[in-house]
């Protein structure tokens, strides 16, 4: 049985039941036993997984010596040595002031560098004289580099804590009767330097003193916390247990098997080998060329970082998998991070691989889970999970007790996404990990035995290209590996993930070949062109002036798909996409066109946009792919939602203009596949909606260099020099043959050789360009001043986490509000909504604490008021306005 009420003389507690404080407690845990469970896991996690290899890289070193793995157990086994306090332990109800632990801890560290009069008995409590000399440390260090280390294993709450002096009531450490604080801590670390005697042992090569080495170890150390205090695995001791030790090394490798973190049977079953690769798609299809060229490459030896440049539909979802599989059955990698730009893109890709790593490995307990990182999903493998009425409570659709408990692990709080194995998210939880806020370490420490792969780099700005860059860094520093793709990436932009010296001229962009897989090996860069090449299409640009009035674009649309031809209006705006929705609908109806001919979900007429709730969305996706698989014409309008992760097949697309790199991402929408076409449309045609006159971007320059104007222009796309080179690249070119001309096209446009010519022919470009180039300053600036700093020590860093509730984003701009729906609503599609999201330019009016709104059902869809009256409906979520 568990251990139950009163604790017995002289033992501390670790873990408590106390669902109801006015009672108490079921049941404990003791602190000495959980400190061991945490270690043993510490221990799993060093030798079980390429965590030991890639902090041992930090540090300067090939691998940890087997004394150097003991002395981090010890030192993990400490973690919670702040338990031990008074205040902590009367968090029992047993009565007196309470207090917590881990400012606690590390002031009880600050102490042994004081000269306090409390500072000999602490020395001995943590048997500090040998601990100090387990590790090197620099010379003039004002802390030894074994107690940042311990620092940092004490901090495995989340952020990095200093405590300047012995501030802390020394009455939390006295002894009082039987219960004595650092009398019972001395006995815990006299235990684990029996549990792991190596730590012992005069030939260990002393512990690394090197920042990054820090940072990780307190990464781990989070990671071990979490695994140790699941009590599903690590249940509560009992009083006539074995000693915990003998129960806890192998609960630590058992789960770490069960959850993927060790990798060992999947690659047993893979036998060392990569898998076939027509088992990576759900079709047995052959590889193509460029997916050729990636089972090609070589297995490195030391860091990787490839660049796939391909175009949209070539399979470079599919070449990374494949990648993946060859550094995982090879064992450089003990899992995979695939990082794509938006949520929906994220729910869409999670089948994919999940279907892959089943037709690799198969669907049982041996294949690594597969995961879905985005907040507010509940999704592994093909399982689907809801929150329970309890806090952090996880129900799934079978039972959770089960042997299949283990593999959801990492998916039920987003900070451990990162410690899933096979793991689909966004970028920004990548990205969280770069940044100084609570748990980074955690992020941070597990992506670097993953592959990272990021999908659509080309979509990141100045900021976020700064936080990816430092992740990057920081991959190929702990010995890790990553991946970038893009259909359309500039050189100059490349140049910088690449950590390379120096951009390209203009001349040298345009020559390099596309597609093409680029290697990062040393400091040199190695091209392997793909042989082959992809289908190539030709596109054909028709240059249309816009007007507010959108009927004539619907006219077009609309004849078109009476021809039978599928048709995508994509929009730059929320707004003209609902604009032009309503005008469809309206030209339809008055020239009696069925309603066949219009994309609908569930019955109902509707565009596609970024405003629909996420339930809503994964309807609108299954029903836009099932639409445009069958035959028929179709008319859809959307926005950016339909430039990627959709695997759809139009024949005509009419676009507001964009810049080129956006243009061909939404061109990849275009004869994606080898099908009949209606006539008149056996090749591609894009019309593109332009600005009404020569000037008419330089006119929305406002003073300063700022522009904003409609469409989009200077709003959703910043860069107008980007959108004027693009205008002046599709007149000068009617047509072009897509991939072959996609690297001058992109290079033609977005170079920064181009914009000289327009810098020199008006001064209100060159203002911009000033405007431009001193925004991405700003924010590179703000991306230094937010990142967490591996190169500086970890008890330097306390001044860097804010510790007042504020949030650092990962993007730069407001966020949308989300607010709680009560009760839950129903939408127009079917879905059971219990959330919205507001879009962030719209709740200036939003009081700040409303968290929850109450909605009137009615009609179709339904209205809350935040601010002022909101309304869902099939139309999305629109602002009522007065």
């Amino acid at each position: 049985m568990d251990w139950r009420g009163p604790l017995a003389p002289g033992l501390f507690w670790g873990k408590l039941d106390r669902p109801d404080k006015t009672l108490p407690p079921l049941a404990w845990h003791p602190l000495e036993d959980h400190c061991i469970d945490v270690a043993c896991c510490a221990e799993a996690l060093l030798t079980r997984t390429l965590l030991g290899d890639r902090l041992a890289t930090l540090g300067g070193q090939a691998n940890l010596h087997h004394g150097q793995v003991a002395r981090l157990c010890v030192l993990a086994g400490l973690h919670d040595l702040g338990k031990f306090n008074h205040g902590f332990q009367a968090k029992d109800g047993r009565g007196g002031p309470t207090a917590g632990h881990v400012s606690e801890g590390v002031a009880l560290i600050e102490v042994m560098l004081a000269n306090e009069p409390e500072t000999d008995e602490v020395i001995a409590a943590l048997d500090a004289e040998r601990l100090e000399g387990w590790a090197s440390d620099d010379p003039g260090a004002n802390v030894p580099a074994a107690l940042r280390l311990l620092n940092a294993s004490v901090c495995h709450h989340g952020r990095p804590m200093k405590v300047e002096g012995w501030y802390l009531s020394r009455s939390l450490w006295r002894a009082r009767a039987e219960h004595a604080p650092l009398t019972a801590l001395r006995r815990l670390t006299e235990r684990l330097l029996r549990i792991f005697p190596d730590a012992l042992t005069d030939d260990t090569p002393p512990l690394p003193s090197a920042p990054a080495f820090q940072h990780a170890f307190m990464g781990l150390m989070t990671l071990a916390d979490w695994l140790g205090s699941d009590r599903r695995e690590f249940v509560y001791s009992r009083e006539d247990d074995p000693p915990r030790e003998v129960f806890a090394r192998p609960t630590a490798a058992r789960l770490l098997l069960r959850s993927g973190l060790d990798g060992a049977s999947a690659r047993a079953r893979l036998g060392g080998v990569a898998p076939d690769f027509t088992r990576l798609t759900r079709r047995g299809f052959p590889p193509r060329p460029l997916q050729t060229t990636v089972l090609g490459l070589p297995l490195p030896d030391g860091p990787s970082l490839t660049l796939i440049e391909a175009e949209t539909g070539s399979g470079k979802t599919e070449a990374a998998l494949a990648r993946f599989f060859a550094l995982y059955a090879a064992g450089r990698v003990d899992g995979m991070f695939f990082a794509v730009p938006t949520r929906a893109a994220a729910a869409q890709l999670h089948r994919r691989v999940f279907e892959a790593v089943a037709g690799a490995l198969g669907e049982d307990e041996v294949a690594p889970p597969v995961v879905l990182a985005v907040p507010g999903y509940l999704r592994v493998d093909g399982d689907e999970g809801r929150r329970g009425l309890a806090a952090f409570e996880v129900l799934w659709t079978d039972d959770p007790t089960d042997e299949n408990a283990p593999r959801r692990w990492a998916a039920e709080n987003s900070k451990r996404f990162l410690a899933g194995a096979v793991v689909v998210g966004t970028v920004d939880q990548a990205l969280l990990g770069a940044l100084a806020i609570n748990h980074s370490h955690l992020r941070a420490t597990s992506l670097l035995r993953q592959l990272l792969v990021v999908d659509e780099v080309h979509a990141s700005d100045p900021y976020m290209t700064a936080l990816l860059r430092t992740l990057l860094r920081r991959q190929r520093e702990a010995g890790g590996h990553a991946l970038l793709m893009s259909a359309t990436y500039a050189d100059e932009a490349r140049a910088i993930l690449m950590d390379e010296p120096a951009a390209p001229s203009l001349a040298t962009a345009v020559a390099a070949p596309f597609p093409r897989v680029s290697e990062r090996v040393g400091a040199r860069r190695i091209d392997h062109i793909v042989e082959g090449g992809a289908r190539e299409k030709r596109v054909w640009w028709t240059l249309t002036p816009v007007t507010p009035a959108p009927e004539a674009i619907v006219e077009e649309a609309l004849h078109t798909a009476q021809q039978g031809a599928r048709v995508i209006v994509l929009r730059n705006t929320v707004r003209d996409a609902l604009l032009t929705q309503a005008a469809l609908e309206a030209r339809a109806a008055a020239r009696g066109v069925s309603e066949a001919l219009l994309f609908s979900c569930e019955g109902r007429l509707c565009p596609h946009h970024g405003r629909f709730a996420p339930e809503d969305r994964r309807r609108l996706d299954l029903a836009l792919e099932r639409r445009f698989e069958a035959p028929g014409g179709l008319v859809v309008v959307s926005t950016q939602t339909l430039e990627q992760s959709l695997d759809i097949d139009a024949d005509l697309l009419i676009t507001d203009l964009c810049p080129i790199d956006v243009l061909l991402q939404r061109v990849g929408r275009l004869h994606r596949h080898t099908r009949a076409r209606p006539q008149g449309f056996e090749e591609a045609r894009c019309v593109v909606l332009t600005p009404p006159e020569p000037d008419s971007l330089l006119t929305i320059i406002r003073r300063g260099g700022d522009g904003k104007g409609p469409y989009g222009w200077g709003t959703v796309y910043t860069n107008l020099l980007a959108l004027q080179s693009t205008w002046a690249l599709l007149r000068a070119r009617p047509e072009a043959r897509v991939p072959a001309e996609n690297r001058a096209l992109v290079e033609g446009a977005l170079h920064s050789e181009v914009y000289r010519a327009l810098l020199e022919e008006d001064p209100r470009w060159a203002a911009h360009r000033e405007r431009l180039m001193g925004r991405a300053m700003a924010e590179r600036v703000q991306a230094e001043l937010n990142l967490a700093r591996w190169e500086a020590n970890v008890t330097d860093q306390t001044a860097l986490f804010p510790d007042d509730g504020r949030k650092l984003p990962t993007r730069l701009g407001e966020e949308g509000r989300s607010l709680r729906l009560n009760p839950p609503a129903k939408s127009p599609f079917g879905a059971t909504l219990t959330e919205i999201t507001l879009p962030a330019h719209q709740c200036k009016d939003v009081p700040g604490d409303v968290e929850e709104v109450r909605i009137i059902q009615g009609g179709e869809g339904f209205s809350f008021e935040a601010g002022r009256r909101w309304r869902y409906t099939r139309w999305g979520l629109k602002r009522v306005e007065e």
